[in-house]
């Protein structure tokens, strides 16, 4: 083969193409693997349970910060769309309100999901929070 211009984008394109779908295959095996949680069942058990309460602090602390900086985003878009109001610029006032709505929906699933897991985590972990109060399978005798 000779090493023309256009022989080396072609070749250039055959290797991308084949890291792709190397890639590809490798994020596909390691999704599986992750979402087996090594028990071959797909539903994590136990280990996933143990995994959430050991991290349910720095979950907790995630989401309330994640929760603080909408808020701030929203009284951001507040002051600025009072003030393209005063300003009588229209257009800028109607993207403002398509954000505002979006960021209020979404301060409304962050609570929500907030709350899911608090009520979760009372139902599952101890009160310290470092261990699942119950096994998947567990009889209880």
């Amino acid at each position: 083969m000779s090493r023309t211009p256009m022989n080396r984008t072609l070749r250039r394109t055959m290797i991308g193409g084949l890291a792709a779908v190397t890639l590809t295959g490798a994020i596909s095996f390691g999704a599986t693997a992750f979402a087996s949680d090594g028990d071959g069942s797909g539903s994590g058990g136990p280990n996933r349970a143990a995994a959430i309460c050991n991290n349910l602090d720095t979950v907790e602390d995630w989401m309330t910060s994640r929760i603080a900086e909408v808020q701030h985003r929203i009284e951001y878009f507040t002051t600025m769309r009072a003030k393209a109001d005063a300003a009588g610029r229209t257009e800028l006032v109607t993207r403002i309100d398509h954000a505002l709505a979006r960021l209020n929906d979404r301060l409304t699933r962050l609570q929500d999901r907030l709350a899911k897991l608090d009520d979760w985590a009372a139902t599952h972990c101890n009160p310290t929070g470092t261990e699942p109060t119950t096994t998947v399978g567990s009889s209880g005798a």
